[in-house]
């Protein structure tokens, strides 16, 4: 991805954090993207976004296997309803274009449910929703987003895709918090995969 990536500048109002490589992996290479139709201009706001948005990468590839994944942290634009199918359509552009590597899984907030332009061209590209695919049909309060309330029945925004190269053998919410105090306005969604042959 090094034809759409800058570095990560400080004081960037809006970041998804940089994705970190498990113990067992090595980090072959990383970088940033801003959401727009100037991916390499920091700080850069793309289509009708609020708020400049961008998309963290790293290139892993595990120490014991040598098998190579790409995982992409993520977080599109709370307003801009065209600014989050560009952003849809430009992560699934360059993983396809800028890094050889077939597995990949994309990890965000895309303010966006399962029922938008967005999670469709994910869906084509082809990547899996992991909650979805542990828990096939909806059920009760399975809202992602909270806003510091602790309320379950909002909608799931935050989502876990992957290639077909992951089997997933567990997908939750995690409603852990402090005595009613919240570490975000989200709740943290876990997935358990495997890497298969």
């Amino acid at each position: 991805m090094a034809s759409g990536t800058a570095p990560l500048a400080a004081g960037v109002a809006d970041a998804a954090l940089p994705a970190a490589p498990a113990s067992g992996s090595l980090l072959v290479d990383a970088g940033t993207f801003w959401l727009s139709e100037t991916p390499t201009v920091i700080g850069s706001r793309g289509w009708d976004a609020q708020l400049p948005r961008i998309a963290t990468w790293a290139h892993l590839r595990r120490r014991d296997t040598g098998d190579e994944i790409l995982f992409l942290n993520t977080h599109f634009d709370h307003k801009g309803a065209a600014a989050r199918i560009e952003s849809a359509k430009q992560i699934v552009r360059l993983i396809k274009t800028a890094q050889p590597v077939d597995r990949a899984i994309i990890v965000g907030d895309f303010n966006a449910t399962e029922n938008s332009p967005e999670y469709v061209i994910f869906a084509a590209a082809p990547f899996r929703d992991a909650w979805r695919i542990v828990h096939p049909r909806p059920i009760p309060h399975e809202g992602t987003f909270h806003a510091w309330t602790g309320t379950r029945s909002r909608e799931r925004i935050d989502w876990i895709l992957c290639t077909q190269h992951f089997k997933v053998i567990n997908c939750q919410i995690d409603y852990s918090n402090g005595g009613g105090k919240w570490p975000s306005d989200h709740f943290p969604l876990i997935a358990d995969m495997a890497l298969v042959k």
